[in-house]
């Protein structure tokens, strides 16, 4: 199976939704993952000709274009893969980049991983205004972390959040 590029274009009146103009510097496609129910982002560029968007796509589905946004608290942190299993289909890698997605982030979120023992492993200011962050399972030295739980904790000036992941090798 080879990768298929998949390019959209738009028209200036598309980036305009019930009044309010779209950042086209933050639109993103997705497919839906029907086991997950879910829209799963795909990595996507500008494309060359104005007004239009590029992904690589591995297989044939259900597209849209999302204009990616920070949210506005942390109520809806989503965590996933979790297990976390590096290679497998179902569990590892997903088409965003290698490792754990921490979905659902506001503008000043702080993301600290702590492993079991409660000594702190990694962290992350969400900076980019995606609200989407992708954790390579390695520590704040780069070397890839052990296979075990693993807590995490996002605050902000208004609210925190926390949950546990795991990582299965």
């Amino acid at each position: 199976v080879k990768p298929l590029t998949l390019t959209l274009t738009y028209s200036a009146a598309d980036l305009v939704v019930n009044g309010v103009s779209l950042d086209e510097k933050k639109l993103v496609v997705c497919y839906y993952n029907t086991s997950a129910k879910r829209w799963i982002q795909l990595p996507t560029v500008a494309g060359a000709v104005p007004h239009s968007i590029i992904a690589t796509v591995k297989h044939l589905s259900i597209f849209r274009v999302f204009q990616r946004v920070v949210a506005s608290d942390l109520t809806n942190v989503k965590v996933y893969p979790n297990p976390y299993k590096p290679g497998s289909a179902e569990y590892g890698d997903s088409p965003l980049g290698t490792g754990i997605i921490f979905e659902g982030l506001t503008q000043d979120a702080k993301l600290r991983i702590f492993n079991i023992a409660g000594e702190l492993v990694f962290e992350h200011a969400e900076l980019d205004g995606s609200g989407l962050f992708v954790w390579n399972a390695k520590n704040m030295d780069g070397t890839s972390v052990a296979s075990g739980v693993y807590i995490y904790y996002v605050n902000d000036t208004l609210g925190k959040a926390k949950g546990k992941c795991a990582i299965i090798k």
